[in-house]
Order: C-alpha cells, then structure tokens, then sequence
C-alpha cells in the first residue's frame, strides 16, 4: 500500500490539518522513506494508517478514525467545550 494515496491516511491527515491550534507539528511518514527527520518521539509500526495525538509528555493510543483525532487533541491538551486552544505544542502524525 502506497501511504501517500492511501485514502484512509489521506483522511487522517485532513483531519488533523483542520485541528485548530494556534501551533502545532502535523508529519506525514511512511516507515518505508526511513525516519522522520525530527524523530523526538517513537511511533510503532502498524499494518494500517494512524494517527497519534502527542504533547510535550504523552502520546496517544494509535487512532484509526479521524473523527476520533479532535476528542483525543483536546482530552490531551485540557481543552474544555466553548474554550479554543490559544497555544499548546502537539503533534498529530498519521504514519504506516
């Protein structure tokens, strides 16, 4: 499977794009193009596409829908309902 036209990494992808933060790091790896270049933090190799939600402390669990990635950022990040994130560093990568 070629991640890149991948339609279920394409949309985890999209989904974390449209995650409104202030600040955040959104990567693109496919384990087969080697490391990622800014490799702070160790992602497991899975059989499909997922997304990880990450802060300065902790990663999440792998996420298969994209739905899930806006719930998962803001339980991470303390965001309450009705509040926007102003600025908190995290990181959603979609990798294979």
């Amino acid at each position: 499977m070629q991640l890149y036209t991948c339609a279920a990494a394409r949309a985890l992808f999209q989904a974390a794009l449209r995650y409104p933060a202030s600040y955040k790091r959104v990567e693109w790896w496919d384990t087969r193009e080697g490391k990622l270049p800014n490799p702070d933090v160790q992602y497991p190799q899975l059989a499909k596409p997922a997304a990880f939600v990450c802060t300065d402390r902790t990663c999440s669990p792998p996420m298969f829908n994209p739905a899930d990635i806006q719930a998962k950022a803001d339980q991470l990040l303390g965001v309450t309902k009705g509040v926007g994130l102003i600025a908190s560093p995290a990181k959603v990568v979609a990798s294979r």
